[in-house]
């Protein structure tokens, strides 16, 4: 799981990044993100609308989302706020799949 300082959590965070942010997409989720300054850390937020299931679905989603994150957190630039939102194919989709996805959207994005 992400550490708390890596984690986006207000929604004011989460509207500057959808306002100002530019984005890339894949079948599976959209990744959204704005640069604020190379002595920040880098903070990442998850979006999983309820179009996708229930609580326990989107937390389940939320989890493979972040796992798959978590395996480039080291990798990934500083100073810049992410938010990956699911699509509703993500529910169909195997942990490896996931993993692709974020690999692809963050080369695609030049973040890693």
């Amino acid at each position: 799981m992400l550490r708390r300082d890596r984690r986006l959590k207000k929604n004011s965070q989460f509207k500057a990044v959808y306002a100002n942010g530019r984005g890339y997409s894949n079948q599976l989720m959209v990744l959204r993100f704005m640069y604020l300054s190379h002595e920040q850390r880098t903070q990442i937020g998850f979006s999983v609308s309820k179009k996708i299931g229930g609580a326990v679905v989107r937390n389940y989603v939320k989890r493979r989302m972040a796992a798959a994150v978590y395996t480039y957190i080291d990798q990934i630039k500083d100073g810049f706020y992410l938010v990956l939102i699911a699509r509703s194919s993500i529910t169909d989709a195997s942990f490896s799949q996931i993993k692709g996805a974020v690999t692809q959207l963050l080369n695609r994005a030049r973040l890693i």
